[in-house]
């Protein structure tokens, strides 16, 4: 009898990218990069669908796999936030009835993406979560600004997250996670029965990029006017969009599609938008991965953090 093969399913860097975490239908391994070098380890009964390093290798949160079991599939799915510091032991757990889509951490912070609502999730308080109406979002996107942790100043940074609304309050809107600001947009997405595939935000929370079913433009909004700057074409055929990535100090962004298609597109400074030549174009690379998925890959490279992740059962990546 063949030994089963072990399935990874969930890639994922620290955000020192020092450290890589995998998830896999075994459990969860955690691998220094330099030298590459297995340090810790954890099986997991059912195996880990989705896996996030937070804040650090010694902090893992990770989410049970949905799969059969003795012929009957599970109901519900269990969130586990586990300490490998001394003996190892069980933080907390959290369990949901429904589907969650994607898991996102920033700043102790988890954000729980479901089909109609995103949970905010803090570490000082996990019996406590805020819930976000959404739009349906089956393809689980929010955006979240990923400042720099690790500043030093006095400046309070906003933390945002962007959702897709619903259909008597937005097509997408932003909003501040503590106090509540909302910020509303209407490209008028519904009205063309078009659904929101990928969100990101930039660093400081100042621009929106969002991509839809419609599969051929980004758009990319000025959060605190509430305004639409410019669209990013990708292409002439529509594609599957289900990731976007602010670079380089939120200089360029990396859009990808279900079928291995990368493109990295410069992004217009305010004069640069006003003196923008009819026609003119910002794509900047545009290449095709060697290899595709039936999920899709999704790579991040933000100046605050390195994320490339896979999962086999949703179609997305990032860390």
């Amino acid at each position: 009898m063949e030994a089963a093969v072990e399935k990874v399913n969930s890639l994922r860097l620290s955000k020192d990218s020092k450290y890589l975490v995998a998830g896999t239908s075994w459990g969860y391994r955690v691998y220094t990069l330099r030298p590459t070098k297995l340090i810790l380890k954890k099986e997991v009964p059912n195996g880990v669908k989705l896996v996030i390093p937070c804040p650090n290798e010694r902090i893992i949160t990770y989410l049970e796999d949905k799969s059969t079991e003795e012929g009957k599939e599970k109901t519900g799915e269990r969130l586990v936030i586990y300490d490998h510091s001394n003996e190892g032991e069980e933080l907390y757990h959290l369990k949901f009835s429904k589907k969650v889509i994607d898991v996102k951490y920033i700043n102790f912070t988890l954000i729980v993406v479901q089909e109609h609502i995103v949970k905010i999730i803090k570490f000082s308080d996990f019996k406590n979560p805020k819930v976000i109406e959404t739009a349906e979002n089956p393809y689980g996107a929010v955006g979240i600004n990923r400042y720099l942790e690790t500043d030093k100043d006095d400046v309070k940074h906003l933390q945002l997250i962007a959702c897709p609304g619903t259909e008597s309050d937005a097509d997408v809107f932003v909003t501040d996670i503590e106090n509540d600001t909302r910020y509303s947009f209407f490209p008028g997405y519904a009205t063309n029965k078009y659904v929101v595939t990928a969100l990101e935000l930039n660093s400081s929370g100042s621009l929106l990029a969002a991509a839809t079913t419609e599969g051929k433009s980004i758009d990319i909004f000025d959060v605190q006017n509430m305004a639409k700057l410019y669209s990013l074409s990708r292409g002439r055929f529509p594609k599957h969009i289900d990731f976007l990535s602010f670079q380089q100090y939120d200089r360029e962004l990396i859009v990808s599609a279900i079928d291995g298609a990368v493109h990295l597109f410069s992004l217009l400074t305010e004069k640069e938008i006003q003196d923008q030549e009819e026609g003119s174009t910002m794509l900047t690379a545009a290449f095709k991965l060697a290899f595709t998925t039936t999920s899709g890959v999704k790579f991040r490279v933000n100046n605050e953090q390195s994320e490339i992740d896979s999962d086999s059962d949703n179609r997305y990546i990032s860390c």
